[in-house]
């Protein structure tokens, strides 16, 4: 009860809800309902964490479908949990089979990698690397980047501003296609959880404009591609002298 925040003791995540929905008293359940309820508990120190989905008498086709499908991609991802195996490998069975079935994954829900590797690194400084929204049709000019104009330089106030300089600086000085991205708290990427670790870790960000994300039909631009590419590179070459290790 109360981690982090959260202020029930489990997750009931109704119909729609991806996940971590919050219970409510007021909530009642109808026959062609599916809830997932998500338990988790800690025990000296070590975390577990039960799912099980729950059907409401009679449900549709739909719903059918989803489970099955999804209780196929829990299958197959223990099966690819082998020793000397990568967590990738789950990661890719479960969507491969969701995607085949004409599902998609939630690719953003917690950056929980994010925070453990930064925890276990302690790095003087980061750069993370997202996709972000290249405009189109239907979309605000305003919120959105453009597919073609190169990488995308995320301002921020959780994103260090020399940090920032210095890659604007950079794309400048090397010829490579930048645009800013303006974002008024956080960032929705793994930088929001990386800055935070420890006592604070320097972090920028580089995106790459996409069109049409989180659907079947993902556009990106290969000089985009590139311009992130070299951007990050060059970082690697020329650090901010403040960031660099201390000759022993």
């Amino acid at each position: 009860l109360n981690y982090q925040g959260f202020p029930k003791s489990v997750c009931t995540s109704l119909n729609n809800e991806i996940c971590h929905g919050i219970p409510d008293e007021n909530i009642i359940l109808k026959e062609g309902d599916i809830i997932n309820v998500d338990v988790s508990t800690i025990v000296d120190g070590y975390f577990s964490d039960a799912s099980r989905m729950f059907k409401m008498g009679k449900i549709s086709d739909r719903a059918e479908r989803l489970i099955r499908v999804t209780e196929e991609c829990v299958e197959l991802g223990l099966a690819a949990a082998k020793p000397w195996g990568h967590l990738g490998d789950i990661a890719d069975a479960i969507n491969t089979h969701a995607k085949a079935n004409g599902y998609s994954v939630v690719e953003e829900i917690g950056g929980h990698g994010a925070k453990v590797a930064a925890e276990r690194l302690r790095p003087d400084q980061a750069i993370a690397s997202d996709v972000s929204f290249a405009l189109t049709p239907d979309a605000d000019p305003d919120e959105c980047g453009k597919m073609g104009d190169g990488a995308m330089i995320g301002v921020a106030p959780v994103l260090d501003r020399p940090m920032t300089e210095a890659l604007k600086a950079l794309a400048g000085e090397k010829g490579i296609p930048y645009q800013l991205e303006l974002m008024g708290g956080r960032t929705g990427t793994n930088a929001d959880a990386i800055f935070c670790t420890g006592g604070g870790v320097r972090t920028a960000l580089i995106s790459l404009p996409q069109k049409y994300m989180h659907s079947p039909i993902e556009i990106v631009d290969a000089g985009d591609i590139a311009a992130v590419g070299r951007l990050m590179a060059e970082y690697l070459r020329h650090p901010l002298p403040a960031a660099r290790k201390e000759e022993a």
